[in-house]
């Protein structure tokens, strides 16, 4: 019988965006197989919160900037990092640190280099364009990539140290749900139901989802649009201005901003459809969740989206950026004639989740990299 590992998260965000979602389903599946988890991130936070219902002991420790950073308070911080956390993986029989998000990868690096008896892994979630990445590669002992889109970011290819694991989500097929849209919202029994789930950024493009709910709505008023999310950085509030501006002129509701929830599968659940209009989705953990739930989706044809939605593309993808081409699909997936297909592409987007993107196989993978190293 393999040992059970003690494993060392770091995360120095601990709002929950995508990233802080993926990680904590994967220190809950890892918790759950035995192994003893550890979470070193900044003390407040939803993310803190959560831990304590899995059986995660929580370390406070603020992950500070390191751009622009002068080269003696960074040589500072460097110190104060590398002594506090290797005095704390040898009290603690630390056998893998593994940070989940950008900055923290550059400690990471660091803590390696200085402790060369620490093995360490790597979490890249996003499209980068980073100066640093062979560096980063050749320093840490194992980098994971979410999709093909990221790993072709990093420009380094046919590295044995780095490693491709699609992110998973729970089964949803038997979720309840504590929402009733249409009663909630005052929704017409026999209106369509649009959304589109995510923090509000501009590379998230809601105002492009809203120019076609504008379109849309135009021409037929047996639908209506949601847009479940909200600011996280303060850079982020002119472009949620400009998208409130977008809706202004509507006279009546059927375009809904929710801000941010908590559990974002209840407003999934109801929605007829899912729109993901991102540029160069990293991966699309919400296009996964819809397909948890057999919802059908529409895509970016960028990205990791492309890697995601193989199915019924010429549906389920769209040319980013193209009006035209997304009013086209959404139109199409919500036309009552085309219930049959769209219900086909619903239940064939389950059993493409079920195949590739289930969180067994996410934390399974994860921890044999661990037992690898």
């Amino acid at each position: 019988m393999r040992k059970k590992l003690n494993i060392l998260y770091l995360s120095e965000c601990n709002d929950m965006g995508g990233a802080e979602h993926s990680l904590y389903r994967l220190m809950k599946g890892a918790s759950d197989k035995g192994h003893q988890i550890y979470l070193a991130s900044p003390e407040k936070g939803r993310l803190t919160e959560l831990c304590k219902d899995i059986d995660v002991i929580h370390f406070d420790y603020d992950f500070k900037k390191i751009k622009d950073v002068n080269n003696l308070s960074l040589l500072k911080q460097i110190f104060r990092f590398v002594l506090k956390f290797k005095f704390f993986c040898i009290k603690n029989k630390i056998d893998i640190v593994h940070s989940n998000t950008v900055r923290t990868r550059f400690y990471l690096m660091f803590l390696t280099f200085f402790c060369w008896n620490i093995k360490t892994v790597a979490h890249v979630r996003d499209i980068q364009c980073n100066k640093y990445q062979k560096l980063l590669v050749k320093l840490i002992d194992n980098t994971i990539v979410i999709s093909d889109a990221v790993y072709k970011s990093l420009e380094i290819f046919d590295n044995n140290k780095i490693n491709r694991i699609y992110n998973g989500v729970e089964d949803l097929s038997t979720y309840k749900g504590n929402l009733n849209i249409k009663k909630d919202y005052s929704i017409h029994e026999n209106t369509k139901i649009i959304g589109m789930v995510g923090r509000i950024e501009e590379w998230k493009r809601q105002d492009l989802f809203i120019d076609s709910a504008l379109d849309i709505l135009k021409k037929r008023n047996d639908c209506v649009f949601f847009i479940v999310g909200d600011c996280i950085k303060v850079e982020h509030k002119q472009y949620k201005d400009k998208i409130f501006n977008q809706v202004s002129q509507l006279e009546s509701g059927s375009i809904y901003f929710t801000g941010h929830v908590e559990n974002p599968f209840d407003y999934i659940k109801e929605f007829d459809l899912l729109v993901c209009p991102s540029n160069q989705e990293p991966f699309g953990r919400v296009v996964i969740e819809a397909m948890s739930l057999s919802k059908p989706v529409i895509g970016s044809n960028n990205g990791g989206l492309i890697e995601i939605i193989t199915n019924f593309k010429e549906y389920q993808l769209f040319e980013y950026g193209d009006k035209a081409s997304l009013v086209k699909n959404i139109e199409f997936m919500i036309s009552d004639n085309n219930k049959k297909l769209v219900n086909e592409i619903s239940n064939k987007n389950y059993l493409t989740y079920k195949e590739k993107f289930s969180i067994e196989s996410n934390v399974n993978s994860i921890i044999e990299i661990y037992y690898q190293l």
